[in-house]
């Protein structure tokens, strides 16, 4: 499964954070270096914040993952999903249980398909 807008029933997700710290960008680099002409970039166990309810997760120091994000490869992200398995979704229930939640953190794997590059053709 994906996350995306309905992933939590009664619950709409109305911001979304992905937190962008020095471990991502080792991840990005390293694929980067493998493969300077890669079209897409997996980020295993990265945080993202969910804001429920129109409420913005509090700002705080974080760097989050942006367009800007992947300058090293020379592109820019075209599309984001984010995967989401059985025991992410029964961490967001948990989460869920409180009457009072206004956001949802769970570590996902990210796929970033990158703007500029065409996908290998086979």
């Amino acid at each position: 499964f994906y996350l995306q807008k309905g992933s939590f029933p009664n619950h709409s997700i109305t911001d979304l954070k992905i937190i962008y710290t020095q471990e991502e960008k080792d991840q990005v680099r390293e694929q980067v270096v493998a493969d300077n002409r890669c079209p897409e970039i997996l980020l295993k166990n990265v945080q993202v914040v969910c804001g429920l309810r129109g409420k913005s997760p509090s700002d705080d120091d974080s760097e989050y993952l942006s367009d800007e994000s992947f300058r090293l490869s020379g592109s820019k992200i075209g599309a984001i999903r984010m995967r989401m398995y059985a025991q992410q979704k029964v961490e967001a229930q948990k989460q869920l249980e409180d009457p009072n939640c206004d956001k949802v953190v769970l570590r996902l794997d990210i796929e970033c398909r990158l703007a500029n590059r065409e996908m290998e053709k086979q």
